[in-house]
C-alpha cells in the first residue's frame, strides 16, 4: 500500500502501533502522557515564537539603524542562502542520527549569534559586515531546525495519535505565528531592536534545552554518511521536476495533506486518485 510505505519511509518507523498499545484511547490526555512529547511541543512553540521575533526584529532594526533597504535585503538573503547550500548534507545527516540534538544545535546557534549581535550593538561595534557574517553563521544550521523540527512528531507519539498530534501542533503554530510579530513590534517600541533580539535569542536557547529532553527513537537508515549522495539525490530531484514540467505531467500529480486523509488513509488515498484521474499522489505533512 503506497501510503503506508511512504509513511514508514518519512517517519522512520512502522506506522503500526507497538504491542500493548491497543487499549489506549486516542485522547489528548493520553497523547500528552507520551514521554518526551510535552517537551517536544514546548520546544516547537518556543522555537517558532523566538524565530518569528528575531526575523521581524532584525529587519526592522537594520532599517532603523542604517536606513538601508539594500542592507535589509542582503540580511534576508544571507539568512537563507548558506542553509540552502548545505541542506543536502543536512538531509543525509538527519537520516543517520537522531534529529532532536541537531534541532537543539540550530536553536543554540541562533541564540548565540543573536546575543552576539546584541552585544556588539550595545558596545557600538556592530558593523554591516559583521552583522552579515553572524546572520550567515546562524543560517548554516537552519536546515536542521526547519527540516528536523517536525520529524519527531511522527516517531515520538504512537501512530494512532498522529491526527491529534498534527492538530495540536497546528494550533500552537497558529498562536505563535500570530503572537511573534505583535511581540516583536512591542519590544522594538519599548527598547529599540536590541531588546527584541535578546528576547528572541532567549526563547531560542530555551527551545534548544527543551528539545534535548525529547526521547526520540534511533533512525532506521543504514550505511555511512555519504555527502556526495545527498547532492546527487538533490540533482536527481531537480531533473525529475524539470522533466515533468517539460512533459506537462505536473498536472497529473495530486497533492494531499495528511490531515485530510481521515481515519482510513489508504481508502481515501485510492478514492482521491480515482476521482482526480491523477497518476501520482504527493502526501504533504506540513
Amino acid at each position: 500500500m503506497p501510503f503506508l510505505r511512504i509513511t514508514q519511509r518519512w517517519s522512520g518507523r512502522d506506522p503500526a502501533p507497538r504491542a500493548g498499545a491497543d487499549h489506549l484511547s486516542t485522547s489528548y490526555r493520553n497523547l500528552l502522557r507520551t514521554p518526551g512529547l510535552p517537551s517536544l511541543f514546548g520546544s516547537i512553540s518556543l522555537m517558532k515564537f523566538g524565530g518569528g521575533v528575531i526575523q521581524l526584529t532584525l529587519i526592522l532594526y537594520v532599517l532603523q539603524t542604517w536606513e538601508s533597504s539594500e542592507l535589509a535585503g542582503a540580511v534576508v538573503l544571507v539568512s537563507w542562502l548558506p542553509g540552502i547550500v548545505v541542506s543536502p548534507v543536512a538531509g543525509v545527516l538527519m537520516d543517520r542520527v537522531r534529529r532532536a540534538p541537531l534541532v537543539a544545535l540550530d536553536c543554540f546557534v541562533a541564540g548565540v549569534t543573536t546575543f552576539a549581535i546584541v552585544a556588539l550593538a550595545r558596545a557600538e561595534h556592530l558593523e554591516p559586515w559583521s552583522l552579515l557574517i553572524l546572520v550567515g553563521l546562524a543560517s548554516v544550521t537552519i536546515p536542521f531546525g526547519d527540516t528536523g523540527l517536525r520529524t519527531p512528531l511522527a516517531v515520538v507519539p504512537e501512530s494512532m495519535h498522529w491526527d491529534r498530534t498534527n492538530a495540536l501542533e497546528s494550533a500552537l503554530a497558529s498562536v505563535t505565528s500570530t503572537a511573534a510579530p505583535a511581540t516583536a513590534g512591542i519590544l522594538i517600541g519599548i527598547g529599540q531592536g536590541e531588546l527584541g533580539l535578546a528576547v528572541g535569542g532567549a526563547f531560542m536557547v530555551a527551545a534548544g534545552v527543551a528539545m534535548l529532553r525529547v526521547q526520540e527513537p534511533e533512525p532506521v537508515a543504514d550505511g555511512a554518511l555519504d555527502i556526495k549522495r545527498g547532492f546527487a539525490d538533490l540533482h536527481a530531484s531537480w531533473r525529475d521536476v524539470n522533466d515533468m514540467t517539460a512533459s506537462g505531467k505536473v498536472a497529473e500529480v495530486l497533492v494531499l495533506e495528511k490531515s485530510l486523509l481521515g481515519s482510513d488513509p489508504v481508502e481515501t488515498f485510492r478514492r482521491a486518485l480515482k476521482v482526480s484521474g491523477a497518476r501520482t499522489a504527493l502526501i504533504v505533512y506540513d
